[in-house]
C-alpha cells in the first residue's frame, strides 16, 4: 500500500506532516485498547463533572423569609443574622423574641424558648413555643401547623402556643382561622375560630 501524506490548512496556513504508511491490520489492533481506554477516560470525566454539578444545585434551599428585629435573642447553634434572608430548615431559639418576615408578606413573631421549622414562603411550623402571626391581605391562606393542628389563616391576627406533648392553644385576635385538629383517629374536622375565641388542640 502506498505511504500518504497528510496537507492541513489552517487560516491560509498550510502545515505538512510526515509521510506515514498506511494503517496495517496489526497496528490497527494496537492502537485499539489505548483508544478504548481514552474514551473511557473522557466518560467517566464526563459522568463525575454532571455529578458534582447536580448535587451543587441540590444542596441550596430556598430563601422564605427574613429576621427584620430581634430582642434578647439567643439561639442553640448558630445565631441567624438580621436582616438577612433564611433559607428552610429547623431552628431553635432559646430565648427572646424575633419578628420574621416571610416573602408573601405574612409577618411572625416568635417567642422563645421555641422549636420552629420554615417550611416555605406560606408555611411555618411551630413544634414548641409561642408566636403571634399577622397577615396582611397579600398573604391569605398562610399556614401555621404544630405537632396537633393546622391553622389556616383566613385574614387575621392570631397567637398560637405550644405546650408539652404538642398541647396546641389558638387565641383568634383580629379576624378568622380556619383549624385543621391532627388526631391520630378519625373526626378530623375543620374548625372555626372568630376574633376574641380560643380554642385547644390536643392528641386523643
Amino acid at each position: 500500500a502506498k505511504a500518504e501524506r497528510t496537507v492541513i490548512d489552517l487560516d491560509n496556513k498550510t502545515f505538512q506532516f510526515a509521510e506515514t504508511p498506511p494503517l496495517t491490520h496489526n497496528s490497527q489492533r494496537t492502537r485499539m485498547p489505548w483508544l478504548t481506554s481514552a474514551a473511557a477516560a473522557v466518560l467517566i470525566g464526563s459522568a463525575v463533572f454532571f455529578a458534582s454539578s447536580w448535587n451543587s444545585q441540590e444542596v441550596t434551599a430556598p430563601e422564605v423569609a427574613q429576621i427584620v428585629s430581634a430582642v434578647d435573642a439567643r439561639w442553640s447553634g448558630q445565631a441567624p443574622k438580621e436582616n438577612r434572608a433564611l433559607q428552610t430548615g429547623s431552628r431553635e431559639l432559646v430565648a427572646g423574641t424575633i419578628e420574621l418576615l416571610f416573602a408573601d408578606g405574612a409577618r411572625v413573631s416568635v417567642s422563645g424558648p421555641a422549636k420552629f421549622d420554615l417550611i416555605s414562603a406560606r408555611h411555618i411550623h411551630l413544634e414548641s413555643g409561642n408566636l403571634v402571626a399577622r397577615i396582611s391581605d397579600e398573604a391569605l391562606g398562610f399556614v401555621v401547623t404544630s405537632p396537633n393542628s393546622e391553622v389556616i389563616d383566613l385574614g387575621t391576627e392570631f397567637g398560637l402556643s405550644v405546650g408539652d406533648q404538642g398541647l396546641t392553644d389558638v387565641h383568634v385576635i383580629d379576624g378568622l382561622v380556619e383549624v385543621m385538629p391532627r388526631h391520630s383517629m378519625g373526626n378530623n374536622q375543620s374548625v372555626k375560630i372568630e376574633q376574641g375565641q380560643a380554642r385547644r388542640f390536643e392528641s386523643r
